[in-house]
């Protein structure tokens, strides 16, 4: 059956955020006895832990606003220069102030009685775990007071995904900054998977990018599933985004955490190529639900589209968006599908991009260099047979 694709403004006005069954559900009401008990005390230390972050943080300006909190940039105040720099918050790159030395963050102040507190623990467990990926803004501590909660990450300068596209009025992307784009999370997931953290709420609204770096970063970890074994541990609790859920969560079914961040990096990839949704949620919801089974992805003609989509890119999209899970592709597989190993066109390596499989190679090497090149050990001295090689 054909699914009539949706254009992505059209999803943005009609699909909220999706939560069929939230099963972990803060209990709420059975705490309210024990959090009067003890109001004072947590009162006091609040109080000290805002006067602390406070004292810390500078606010620059506001950069957003929504229903749940606020959003600010912020700056290390002169007396915490100097002890940041010791402890190596003060970075380099993307959180530098422009011409300045300064490091820049970012504030996100959460109301608590607005926001579920599962959400707050998964931002705060999760930022906690992943702080040794380029490509996921780095957390950097925690605060809390009786009605916000404050998380405080490295800046990472560019627009959401989404933003971007509307400002090139949801034309596709060339294929090769796409490819790029899509190497990028899939090295941000493969991470979060290992560390046992899945998404499940991928999104265009939840990718900064930078136009001018071609530099992608993964945002919002509220929804992840945290601990889950991969394609064992299966989850119960459905939620994301109706245009980028997979079609185990719509008709509720348990699921992998792992294989539905693939689904949706799928939809998020064919958006970027075509410039569409994939699927209309409203057919997808209502095949599901009548017995005629989800529809298969289909692709517009290139006639349709500003830019020619290679057929490699399609068969990848195939697999990511395989409607049986026993059947999709993994998000470790991905790396390897001749798509993502295939350059494009030479531009990328003016960006010093390399394929996963160059990487590994290069990897290969350096290990096997550092092998040989022994304290004493001279290049010139070794014979043929021992001579390592150059590297990618």
């Amino acid at each position: 059956m054909a699914s009539t694709p949706t254009s992505v403004k059209q999803y943005a006005k009609t699909c909220p955020v999706l939560q069929i069954q939230d099963k972990i559900k803060s209990p709420v009401n059975s705490e309210k006895d024990t959090k009067n008990q003890n109001n004072s005390t947590d009162t006091e230390a609040a109080k000290q832990q805002i006067h602390k972050m406070n004292t810390k943080y500078k606010i620059i300006k506001p950069l957003d606003k929504g229903s749940f909190g606020e959003v600010s940039l912020a700056t290390l105040s002169a007396a915490d220069q100097q002890a940041a720099a010791a402890t190596g918050l003060t970075c380099t790159g993307s959180n530098l102030r422009r011409n300045s030395s300064e490091p820049i963050f970012v504030i996100k102040k959460i109301d608590k009685e607005k926001a579920n507190e599962n959400l707050l623990t998964n931002e705060i467990e999760a930022g906690s775990r992943l702080k040794e990926n380029e490509f996921i803004p780095k957390f950097v501590e925690s605060y809390t007071d009786a009605k916000y909660c404050y998380m405080v990450f490295e800046y990472f300068q560019g627009a959401n995904l989404y933003t971007y596209l509307e400002t090139r009025n949801f034309k596709a992307m060339r294929e090769h900054h796409v490819k790029r784009i899509t190497r990028q999370l899939v090295e941000a997931l493969i991470y979060c998977h290992q560390n046992r953290i899945c998404h499940r709420d991928l999104k265009l609204e939840n990718i900064l990018y930078s136009h001018k770096k071609r530099q992608a970063n993964l945002i919002d970890f509220g929804l992840c599933a945290i601990n889950p074994v991969y394609c064992a541990d299966m989850c119960n609790n459905w939620c994301g985004s109706p245009d980028y859920v997979c079609p185990e969560i719509l008709i509720q079914q348990p699921y992998s955490g792992c294989l539905s961040d693939v689904w949706s990096l799928g939809v998020i990839l064919y958006v970027l190529l075509f410039g569409q949704m994939p699927f209309n949620f409203k057919e997808r919801y209502y095949a599901l639900h009548h017995g005629d089974g989800h529809p298969e992805v289909e692709f517009p003609s290139d006639k349709d589209i500003p830019h020619r989509v290679s057929d490699s890119a399609k068969d990848l999209i195939k697999k990511m968006l395989t409607i049986d899970p026993r059947k999709r592709i993994s998000m470790e597989e991905i790396p390897h599908h001749k798509w993502m190993n295939k350059k494009s066109t030479n531009i990328l390596s003016l960006f010093g991009f390399k394929t996963y499989k160059e990487k590994e190679e290069q990897q290969a090497c350096s290990t096997k260099c550092a092998e040989k090149e022994l304290p004493g050990d001279n290049p010139a001295q070794r014979e043929e047979g021992d001579k390592v090689p150059s590297q990618v």
